[in-house]
């Protein structure tokens, strides 16, 4: 007898302005105006980045851990998972991984693959 093994369906990540927009501009009964002056961007460069169609970037960031005390690297590392989910959706990313995925069924690249996430860190 086999065993089943169920894997649940994956979450789309939240993009990070959808974060900014529900856990702090909503929590907060802030206007979106108020706080892209507060941020020195354009109102619509803020409602980009909340409607999830602009990324928070670096300088963004670092001005969000500013006014949200949230670190930067935090407001980073949301934008960062929701991106690269995003680019793995994508039809040429999953026909590259396939193609990648039986080349190394057929060659040495199965074999001598290096997981990166066992190499020891240079810190």
């Amino acid at each position: 007898m086999s065993k089943k093994i169920y894997k649940k369906p994956e979450r789309t990540p939240s993009h990070a302005g959808r974060i900014l927009k529900s856990g702090f501009i909503d929590q907060y009964e802030l206007r979106i105006e108020t706080v892209a002056e507060l941020l020195g961007i354009a109102r619509g460069h803020l409602s980009r980045i909340i409607n999830a169609r602009s990324p928070v970037t670096p300088d963004i960031a670092i001005k969000l851990e500013i006014l949200t005390k949230t670190p930067a690297s935090q407001w980073l590392a949301i934008q960062s998972k929701y991106d690269t989910y995003m680019m793995e959706q994508k039809k040429e990313f999953k026909k590259y991984k396939e193609t990648l995925n039986k080349d190394r069924k057929s060659t040495r690249l199965n074999s001598s693959h290096t997981d990166i996430s066992r190499m020891p860190s240079s810190a």
